[in-house]
């Protein structure tokens, strides 16, 4: 469902401004007419026009009026609908004329307008799953589940016999992911006896020896993962491999086949939470392997590099890398490892939670914090120069790079000097407010937290912020009192009472 309205609306004089300063961020293209379908290119200026036409009529605009520039409100409530289900779906079709222009314009920010609300948010937000499958408690399955989860475990490991598929999954209290994941660490025995109960110290030292091994050797995963690829395609397992398999291993139960299954096509899957766990399990495994993919690429152009003696230095940490291994600051060029930008990245997002800080240089005025809705460079002689977004890219894991955009999109805000910019702090949803609110209900539909528009805390109308407790004054206040108790509670010294008094 698409985001509601707080029933809080912006000045024409704020939103113009914030669109200015997000226009230098995402650079989006301005349609001549404000039509629904120009409506939405403007926020995603590289999408398929094609996909774009599919999402506002899916939404339930009439094919009539996509090209109407007089739009109604109930259109535009429409038009708010697509955009969230763009934001929320992740990836899109891209229009290949603008693939590359997008590329460079250095942010995935955007706007949108819902109703009178001005909503700041990430243009290419990850797709959400519906429950955290890492987590055995993070939802109760459903009957259908508990039928049609082996299904789906056999059609993705061919080689397990249906018993060996239910005796896995038991041990991994019935869900899918944790099965899934546990499974292709037996394959590459990346952990170790990893169905077993670690009973002595000896098997918990291999297995931890193992998985460090395999985290130093990226070249060395690199083929972990293509052996793990090969097996779930029907090449036959390995007498080591059907050890690791056996529950417990090495020497229990034969979760396996003689044989893998060819062609093993059940009754499709009709459980929804089983299906968006099945993708999830997937699309982590895509991603580690890509991880190590990439990994093993640098390591091996490392080696190359050094063989020839063509590696340059870090001007940071003064290691040698190879080229393609170095990010360079847009102006100066200023050469930086990729290690040290992703380093100094995360520490600016996630422990300043701030953009530009010049490599810890201050300016002329004595300001520690630059103007600058960008990472700047960290070269000691104060370059004050940017990265290419691209290069950023390549250097930032996914998380640092979606963060890394947001907060361009926030800092964006903050220099356009838009009054009343909230932020949900669950969710990070941000929206303007009239100055008479002051409570932020997030209209995420997945979030729905109101808190305080002043101080970020949850709702506590009538009291005044100074009036609620924080709460970390909270755990604070129970840690001390929850202390004190402890040290005025005695305890029965008769033997077998023991009672607490």
């Amino acid at each position: 469902s698409p985001p509601g309205n707080p029933a809080a609306a912006a000045t024409s004089s704020a939103s113009a401004s914030a669109s200015a300063a997000v226009s230098n961020v995402a650079s989006a293209a301005t349609a001549p007419a404000d039509t629904p379908l120009n409506r939405i290119v403007d926020v995603f200026p590289d999408i398929c026009p094609d996909h774009a036409i599919a999402m506002l009529r899916n939404a339930g605009i009439n094919p009539s009026r996509i090209y109407a520039a007089d739009v109604t409100p109930a259109e535009d409530n429409m038009v708010s609908i697509a955009l969230h289900n763009l934001v929320e779906g992740g990836s899109y079709p891209k229009n290949e004329r603008f693939a590359s222009a997008a590329g460079m314009a250095g942010g995935n920010t955007s706007t949108a307008r819902n109703g009178g609300l001005f909503v700041v948010q990430a243009a290419k937000r990850k797709a959400a799953y519906m429950h955290d499958y890492s987590s055995p408690s993070s939802f109760v399955p459903s009957d259908v589940y508990k039928n049609e989860v082996t299904n789906c475990l056999m059609v993705a490991f061919c080689f397990l016999s249906r018993e060996g598929a239910r005796r896995h999954l038991a041990l991994c209290k019935g869900r899918y992911s944790l099965c899934y994941t546990k499974i292709c660490d037996a394959l590459a025995d990346r952990e170790g006896f990893a169905f077993g109960d670690y009973s002595n110290k000896k098997q918990k030292a291999a297995g931890a020896a193992a998985s460090a091994e395999s985290d130093l050797d990226p070249i060395a995963e690199e083929k972990l993962h293509k052996r793990v690829r090969a097996v779930r395609a029907g090449c036959a397992l390995s007498p080591a491999e059907v050890g690791r398999l056996r529950i417990p291993p090495p020497h229990g139960f034969t979760a396996t086949l003689r044989r893998s299954r060819r062609n093993y096509r059940p009754a499709e899957a009709t459980d929804t939470v089983l299906l968006d766990e099945v993708r999830y399990a997937s699309d982590k495994l895509a991603e580690r392997a890509e991880v190590v993919r990439m990994a093993a690429e640098r390591q091996r152009i490392h080696d190359e590099s050094e063989k020839a003696g063509t590696t340059l230095e870090c001007q940071c940490c003064y290691g040698d890398y190879a080229f393609e291994e170095l990010v360079a600051c847009r102006d100066e060029g200023h050469l930086f490892c990729m290690d040290c930008v992703r380093r100094y990245a995360e520490e600016q997002v996630f422990g300043l939670g701030d953009l530009g800080g010049g490599g810890g240089k201050k300016k002329s005025d004595g300001d520690s914090k630059p103007d600058s809705n960008e990472l700047l460079c960290m070269h000691p002689d104060g370059c004050r120069s940017g990265f290419q977004y691209d290069l950023l890219k390549k250097a930032l894991p996914p998380k640092v790079m979606q963060k890394y955009d947001e907060l361009q999109a926030t800092r964006a805000m903050e220099i356009a000097g838009v009054e009343g910019l909230c932020r949900c702090p669950k969710c990070d949803f941000q929206a303007v407010l009239s100055p008479s609110e002051m409570v932020f209900s997030c209209p995420i539909e997945t979030c729905r937290f109101e808190s305080c528009k002043l101080c970020g805390e949850p709702s506590h109308i009538p009291l005044k912020c100074e009036e609620v407790e924080k709460q970390n004054e909270t755990d604070g206040r129970k840690k001390v009192e929850e202390a004190m108790t402890a040290a005025r509670v005695r305890t029965c010294p008769k033997p077998g009472c023991g009672k607490r008094f």
